[in-house]
């Protein structure tokens, strides 16, 4: 008995000395509840996955975690946006979040949100709005780095969220777009989702009248423009309409376009 004694006092100390893990007791049967995900994910998470998948195999008699979850386990290489966001944007894009958000939405669980690395996904209702996400990107002061993960290093878009141009033909700017050649051609009318009504700045806080001080012209344009055309130059017109095409374009003096011998 003494040996006995002695042999647990030894080994005591070295037994002491080694981590403890906490276990989870899984519930078995489970309740009638365990369906839901706040019941079997929490537990799932708290005991990790392997505990699980000892009976909900792809090839045993209960059902595998896949059945109901299509993208559950996750794959190698799932953290890869076009992996993961496949089916979330588009006619299907609110389904696909609800599916997600399955686990990833619930504050029992600890799936991780979205938000912890898309700070803006799911986007809130109203988003497609330029004074929604067009503010949040010029907000952090480049498109493409705060909407690039999703829409594509170059906005261009990908397999799991659109284009930028799918909405905007102009944008994101290409390079030389400043030049009156390029931009001076481009409709109004796709300007204003982001430079406002009648090009006023809107969220992008840029005016037309930043780089023109006359445009846009205002609805009596034709009766007032001469006297306007004195006051700040004939060069100041010029920047425009003797760069654009069409019916823009105007010649030095305006002589032939308007008020030449055939009118």
């Amino acid at each position: 008995m003494m040996a006995l004694l002695l042999l647990a006092a030894c080994g005591l100390p070295a037994f002491r000395a080694q981590p403890v893990a906490e276990t989870v007791e899984v519930r078995f049967p489970h309740a009638d509840d365990y369906e839901e995900g706040s019941q079997h994910g929490a537990e799932s998470f708290a005991a990790g996955l392997d505990t699980c998948l000892g009976c909900h195999r792809e090839d045993s008699t209960a059902p595998s975690c896949s059945s109901c979850h299509e993208g559950w386990p996750h794959p190698e290489g799932w953290l890869a946006g076009a992996v993961h966001g496949q089916g979330l944007s588009g006619d299907k894009a609110a389904a696909g979040v609800a599916e997600c958000q399955e686990c990833h939405g619930q504050p029992d669980l600890a799936a991780t949100a979205c938000t912890s690395c898309h700070s803006s996904y799911p986007h809130p209702k109203g988003w497609e709005l330029g004074g929604q996400h067009g503010i949040y990107a010029l907000a952090r002061g480049s498109a493409a780095a705060a909407c690039g993960s999703c829409h594509g290093s170059a906005l261009e878009g990908t397999e799991t969220a659109p284009s930028c141009t799918t909405c905007h033909s102009g944008w994101p700017h290409p390079e030389g777009w400043s030049d009156v050649s390029a931009h001076g051609s481009a409709d109004l009318s796709t300007c204003e989702g982001c430079h406002g009504t009648l090009g006023t700045g809107g969220s992008s806080e840029v005016a037309c009248a930043r780089c023109h001080s006359t445009y846009p012209h205002g609805d009596d344009w034709l009766l007032g423009h001469m006297s306007s055309a004195s006051a700040v130059g004939e060069a100041v017109c010029l920047d425009c309409h003797d760069a654009a095409e069409g019916p823009a374009a105007m010649p030095a003096a305006c002589g032939a376009a308007c008020h030449g011998s055939a009118r």
